[in-house]
């Protein structure tokens, strides 16, 4: 072995204390172990994962979909704004995506084009996983009497502050229109 194999890729150990062995872990690999396990992942390095994960298992309609975020992420870093993506900047993107997708399937279906409809729903499900875990009716419902009791709206006068503070509050945890029809069912009940 040369002295300059090292310094191509230089291992990393890790000391495991039930076998007292050093077991040599290279760079890409202890990454890999690192990010995979890692809980606050940015969406960008969840993206990346995936996508590699994607190509290797050769799913083409997860590899599109990936690489259709990935380059909603490419686009938001080099509009100039300077900044790393914040995690509600994060579910902006995915809510938007996952957005496209659900009018795309409603078009789709009203044309009479299952099989496309068939396609964007599977791809809306795959953005879906990346989003938070979608609130159900009853709990869309049980926040927006939370919040209408704190801005104190009562009638339908109050639906645009009510909806305002609704969404702001629900942000990537609920649909849009299941918020808007809540919160008219909340003032009509009023």
């Amino acid at each position: 072995m040369k002295a300059g194999w090292f310094s191509v890729n230089p291992p990393a150990f890790f000391l495991f204390e039930d076998k007292m062995k050093r077991v040599p872990i290279y760079r890409d690999e202890f990454h890999m172990a690192k990010t995979k396990n890692y809980k606050h992942m940015t969406l960008n390095d969840k993206i990346n994962q995936d996508l590699k994960d994607a190509m290797k298992s050769g799913d083409k309609l997860r590899l599109l979909t990936i690489r259709s975020i990935k380059a909603s992420i490419l686009e938001f870093e080099k509009s100039g704004a300077g900044k790393e993506m914040s995690a509600e900047e994060e579910i902006k993107l995915l809510s938007t995506a996952a957005k496209k997708r659900k009018e795309s399937i409603e078009q789709f279906t009203n044309g009479g084009r299952e099989d496309l409809a068939k396609v964007e729903e599977a791809e809306l499900q795959i953005i879906m996983s990346y989003l938070p875990e979608q609130l159900s009716a009853e709990a869309i419902e049980k926040e927006v009497i939370i919040i209408a009791g704190k801005i104190g709206a009562k009638s339908k006068a109050d639906f645009g502050k009510l909806m305002g503070a609704a969404v702001k509050e629900l942000k990537g945890k609920a649909d849009g229109r299941a918020i808007k029809d809540i919160v008219e069912k909340v003032l009509g009940e009023s």
